[in-house]
C-alpha cells in the first residue's frame, strides 16, 4: 500500500466551545476585521512591490554607472595608448584591473586601479593639463564623495 493511502493517525482536538457562536463576533466587528485583514495585507503586498522597484531601480542605477564608468575610462584608455605607446603594459594591467573590479563589484580594488590611473596620469602631459595632484588627495581620502 503506497504511503499516500495510509489512514491518518492522530487525536481529534474538539473545537472550544464558544468559538464560531454568532453571539461571539457582531457582523460589524466582522466587517471591521475584513477591512483589516485587507488592509494589513494590501500594505503587504505594497511594501513587497516597493522593495521590488527599489532593487531594481538600484540594479538600474548599477548598470547605468557602471556603463558611464567604462565610457569614461575608454577614453582615458584611448589617451593613454598614445601617450606611452612604449610603455602600455603598465596602464593596460590598470585598465583590465579596474575592468575586473568593475565585473567583481570589488571596491577595494576598484579604488586601487583609480589611484594607479591618477598616478599613471601625474606623470603624462595630462599633469600639465589640470591639477591632479588635488585629484588624488581627493581620491585618497575615504570620506570624499564622488559621483560615479
Amino acid at each position: 500500500m503506497p504511503e499516500n493511502d495510509k489512514p491518518l493517525e492522530g487525536t481529534i482536538i474538539e473545537p472550544a466551545k464558544d468559538v464560531g457562536k454568532s453571539s461571539d463576533v457582531t457582523p460589524q466587528e466582522a466587517i471591521a476585521a475584513v477591512k483589516d485583514l485587507v488592509g494589513l495585507v494590501g500594505g503587504i503586498v505594497a511594501s513587497a512591490n516597493e522593495q521590488v522597484t527599489k532593487r531594481r531601480q538600484s540594479r538600474t542605477y548599477e548598470v547605468t554607472e557602471v556603463a558611464r564608468v567604462k565610457a569614461v575610462a575608454g577614453t582615458i584608455r584611448h589617451y593613454f595608448e598614445l601617450e606611452f605607446a612604449g610603455k602600455s603594459e603598465a596602464y593596460k594591467a590598470l585598465f583590465a584591473a579596474m575592468d575586473r573590479a568593475l565585473e567583481n563589484g570589488d571596491n577595494e580594488a576598484l579604488h586601487t586601479a583609480i589611484a594607479g590611473i591618477v598616478e599613471l596620469a601625474k606623470h603624462s602631459s595630462l599633469a600639465t593639463a589640470g591639477d591632479l595632484s588635488k585629484l588624488s588627495a581627493a581620491f585618497a581620502d575615504p570620506n570624499t564623495p564622488f559621483d560615479l
